[in-house]
């Protein structure tokens, strides 16, 4: 309800008011002034982070991977609400600060990449997402591995991209290392395996594969992954 919004909000203005002053970039980053966010109050997220922004871009102590969340956070605002040439140069920015601290093969660097990548992607530059998601992806498997969680996510993204510029043959086998990976470090039947298989499916029908496609339909799922299914169409484009 909306008294109830308001209440949230207003539990939340009282320490975010307090910690206005050398601290309150620690203060706008934490999980109570999430609570703007979640609500859908952008404006008012976006004012406080940009206060803590100017107050780290002014302190000569400011911790750098602080600024560079700072930063994130107001492109994640921006692009929550489809601004993204205001989101672009944020992710770029926390790219670059990224890159002098932590090192351009750092996992905090390669994760902003894909953050960028998602965002060229929203926007059709598909070109621009694939080199990005490309070296988050060289970076992850260098550091977590080739069987790792963030690896395969990040692969589902370049898969992706090739989906929707109708590059199915650079889509399928993407997705099936996606769909090896799942199958050692998920459980059975989880639904980021079950969407997967979809996609998948997808590529092979967009081919023209009949059989690879009726091999695919012959899997069965349980009752909360199967709507999962009826969404990878409408999530990829």
């Amino acid at each position: 309800s909306e008294s109830s919004q308001e209440e949230l909000i207003k539990k939340a203005e009282a320490p975010l008011l307090e910690g206005l002053g050398s601290h309150i970039h620690k203060v706008t980053t934490n999980q109570d002034s999430q609570i703007y966010f979640n609500q859908g109050f952008y404006n008012k997220a976006e004012t406080y982070i940009q206060k803590a922004l100017e107050i780290q871009e002014k302190q000569s102590d400011t911790d750098p991977l602080e600024m560079v969340s700072t930063v994130f956070h107001l492109a994640m605002v921006y692009q929550t609400q489809s601004l993204y040439s205001e989101a672009e140069p944020l992710f770029q920015k926390a790219i670059s600060i990224s890159k002098k601290i932590s090192g351009e093969n750092h996992v905090y660097t390669a994760e902003l990449y894909r953050n960028l990548g998602e965002l060229y992607s929203k926007q059709g530059f598909y070109r621009k997402a694939e080199k990005l998601f490309q070296r988050a992806i060289k970076v992850f498997e260098q550091k977590f591995g080739v069987t790792h969680f963030q690896t395969a996510k990040t692969l589902q993204h370049l898969a992706d991209i090739y989906m929707k510029g109708r590059s199915y043959a650079k889509a399928a086998p993407l997705y099936q290392k996606v769909l090896n990976i799942y199958a050692k470090i998920l459980p059975e039947n989880h639904p980021e395996t079950a969407l997967t298989l979809n996609h998948l499916a997808w590529a092979y029908a967009e081919q023209g594969l009949s059989k690879k496609v009726q091999k695919m339909r012959s899997l069965r799922f349980d009752a909360a992954t199967e709507p999962r299914f009826s969404l990878a169409r409408r999530m990829i484009r």
